[in-house]
């Protein structure tokens, strides 16, 4: 049995847009996360999911919220600006990212910081070698950096990059639209050594005509589609995908589905498609899942989602999908707040989860 769910204790995740100061938790020490992990990320705050110890409160009852921590190490602006993808970790403890703009082009940068804490920016994009980075590196087993950038090349639709140790960007794909449009978040280093991840493509809402696809990609630069999103029923607007412990790949989709508002599917290494579940966002069911979802110690499949859900207008929140069957879906809600609400709790989950070691 498959499960789409998310555990707010258990998972790490990015909020396009927080209207209070967040922070208020601690990572634990035995499992506290390297300094640059702890980083101001542009507009978005990466924070840990267990909260400090606090005092019992008045006559025993519950305690009280711990105090606001929050450790910023950088402010991006030499490095670039609008960090969006998620930082990777070396083994020397070096720690690398993206930044969507800035640089001396105005188009994004590859940036690294030493565990000293020396930062240097190793790529400055100027359209030509692509242009607006918003997913962050993958290491293959080659030695070498893997990512791709939203714009730029030779059809500005994005390209796919080697960088190796050394800082040395290689474009090994342009999308020309034929290949995909717009690939966002971060590609997932599988099993076979290969590389895996998804096109956006042109939302149908906004009058595009192309939906986005599944591809694998190697390590030489080798491209292959293996799902061309046609839009409707099979789902729109693919946001990245994770291959799970079972060997397969599960993701979601944005858009399309029966109500429009998005789906969940699997896809096997050798590219068989199956359609999971719709987000159909009615009687307080959630809608729009978006950005990577993220397999947890149980086996089960986490995803964040931006829309419907049990409150008045429009929520962001958390659910719980299980999957028995393609078609055949359970949903329940674990947290959900009015989108703008002054709770501080974040609106419109963008970038997906990660999975916290505990």
């Amino acid at each position: 049995m498959l499960k789409f769910a998310l555990n707010e204790r258990r998972f790490l995740s990015f909020c396009a847009h927080v209207r209070t100061p967040v922070a208020a938790v601690r990572p634990t020490p035995a499992r506290r996360l390297g300094p640059a992990l702890r980083a101001l990320a542009g507009m978005a705050l990466l924070f840990a999911a267990t909260p400090a110890p606090a005092p019992p409160g008045p006559g025993g009852g519950a305690p009280p919220p711990p105090p606001a921590v929050l450790d910023v190490l950088h402010e991006f602006s030499s490095l670039g600006q609008n960090a969006q993808g998620a930082l990777f970790e070396d083994s020397d403890g070096s720690i690398y990212g993206t930044t969507a703009e800035g640089g001396t082009k105005g188009k994004g940068t590859i940036f690294r910081i030493s565990p000293a804490g020396a930062r240097t920016v190793l790529v400055n994009f100027d359209g030509s070698n692509g242009a607006n980075p918003h997913a962050g590196l993958v290491k293959a087993g080659d030695g070498n950096f893997y990512g791709s950038t939203f714009l730029g090349g030779t059809s500005d639709f994005g390209t796919l990059f080697r960088l190796s140790p050394a800082g040395v960007l290689t474009t090994l794909v342009h999308f020309d639209g034929s290949n995909g449009k717009f690939p966002s978040l971060r590609l997932a280093l599988a099993a076979d050594g290969h590389l895996y991840g998804t096109t956006q493509g042109d939302p149908s809402a906004f009058g595009g005509s192309f939906f986005g696809n599944f591809y694998r990609f190697t390590t030489a630069g080798v491209l292959t589609v293996l799902h061309s999103f046609p839009g409707g029923l099979d789902g729109e607007n693919p946001t990245g995908v994770i291959q799970a412990s079972d060997g397969n790949f599960y993701g979601v989709t944005l858009y399309g589905g029966f109500k429009g508002r998005g789906t969940a599917y699997r896809m096997t290494p050798t590219g068989t498609f199956t359609q999971l579940m719709d987000f159909h966002g009615d009687s307080g069911l959630p809608s729009y899942p978006h950005g990577l979802v993220a397999e947890g110690a149980d086996g089960n499949i986490y995803v964040a989602t931006s829309g419907g859900g049990p409150l008045s207008g429009s929520s962001a929140g958390i659910s719980k999908i299980g999957v028995a069957n393609p078609g055949d879906s359970e949903i329940e809600w674990l947290v959900a707040h009015t989108v703008g609400s002054p709770w501080g709790q974040g609106d419109f989950p963008k970038f997906g989860l990660l999975a916290h070691p505990d």
